[in-house]
């Protein structure tokens, strides 16, 4: 889904890499944006990040191996524009925003409480989510400087419910299964009510943020990104 108000578009892309990755491109083609922000969810891979706190990339990356065995290439890596971190954060204190700048990373699924504090001990990653990066490949590709904005819903020590864990990347909807889950499973609606409720408080926090940003001049006066050098 799409919306498109005073100067500002905003897609609904879904869940995972594939389907961020295809808004990113329809988003670019049909408006040409002076700036592409991927907003969403993520999870925290430190302490010190908590319910609704916000985390501003300063570079995110992919991460290869599911069973976190892998290595996350430097090469791979993409750094978000100093002037966008800079305005991020200063939006935060005026609007009573705990904002945390740092690493992103990028899987292909919902990682458990040990293993976003594993991601966060070898890879350096404060946050972990499930677009930025696809995101942050096809501004690239255009042109277009990029941010990464996420609001953390679980933080490191806290896992999601049993039924968001069976979502993951791919073109297809996992409501199916999910559902199947809970119908078989109604002592989960306690788990599912929390998590509403962490997804309200993480909900408006990012959008407090998006909605500054998108107000702030300093979006039209930015060079491209590239990747960093390694």
């Amino acid at each position: 889904m799409a919306w498109f108000d005073n100067s500002v578009l905003a897609v609904a892309g879904g869940i995972g890499n594939t389907r961020a990755a295809a808004a990113a491109r329809w988003a670019i083609s049909e408006r040409r944006p002076d700036v592409v922000i991927s907003a969403g969810f993520s999870g925290g891979c430190i302490t010190g990040l908590g319910l609704g706190d916000v985390v501003i990339a300063s570079d995110v990356r992919p991460h290869q191996s599911l069973d976190l065995r892998g290595d996350v290439s430097d090469a791979a890596r993409f750094e978000c524009p100093p002037e966008l971190i800079r305005t991020a954060l200063a939006i935060g204190p005026p609007h009573a925003l705990l904002c945390h700048v740092g690493t992103v990373v990028s899987t292909g699924a919902v990682l458990t409480s040990s293993e976003k504090r594993h991601l966060g001990e070898t890879t350096g990653a404060i946050a972990v989510d499930m677009e930025a990066y696809a995101v942050a490949e096809v501004a690239d590709s255009s042109a277009v400087p990029f941010i990464a904005l996420k609001a953390v819903i679980d933080p490191v020590g806290e896992d999601l419910p049993d039924f968001v864990m069976r979502t993951g990347d791919g073109p297809d909807p996992r409501s199916g299964p999910a559902l199947r889950y809970l119908l078989g499973r109604p002592w989960e609606l306690g788990n599912v009510l929390h998590l509403a409720r962490a997804s309200s408080t993480a909900s408006a926090a990012l959008g407090t943020l998006v909605a500054a940003m998108a107000d702030a001049p300093e979006l039209s006066k930015l060079a491209s990104p590239g990747p960093a050098s390694p």
